[in-house]
Parts: structure tokens; sequence; C-alpha cells
């Protein structure tokens, strides 16, 4: 039969792969350029979190006196009633 062979057969070269190690530096490359973006954009939040909580204290200290107030009433007792 014509599909069955026997004996050396001869086979055409599998074409070669492209060596991993471009990929892989591709890969760490890709890897590299995203982790630097995410670095960039959590110091721009940090920087935006710095100014809004300089800001919120420099509210607060304008709105709270600098020290309390006594309780004008002095003494205050409470009554429960039945």
């Amino acid at each position: 039969h014509q599909n069955l062979q026997y004996g050396n057969q001869s086979q055409a070269a599998a074409p070669a792969a492209p060596p991993a190690s471009s990929s892989l530096e591709d890969l760490v490359k890709q890897l590299t350029q995203r982790t630097d973006a995410s670095i960039q954009n959590l110091t721009t939040q940090m920087g935006q979190m710095a100014n809004a909580i300089g800001q919120l204290q420099a509210q607060g200290s304008s709105n709270l006196p600098a020290q309390s107030v006594p309780n004008p009433n002095g003494n205050v007792s409470a009554i429960t009633l039945r």
C-alpha cells in the first residue's frame, strides 16, 4: 500500500523556531515599561494626596481654636425622670 512505508524515511526538516531569548527580552521590556508607568502614576497620585492633605490641614487650622473653651455652664448634673 502506498501510505505504508517501511525503512528509512526522509522527512523534511522542521522550520527552526525563533530564538526564545528575543521574545523573552520583549516580554521583559514590556514588563519594565508597564512597571515604570505604574510607578509614575503612583508618584503622581501620592503628590496629589500630599497636596490635598496640606490643604485640609490649612483649612482645619483656621477653623479650630488653638485651645479649647471651657463650658460656661460649669458643672452639669444629670437628672433621671421616671
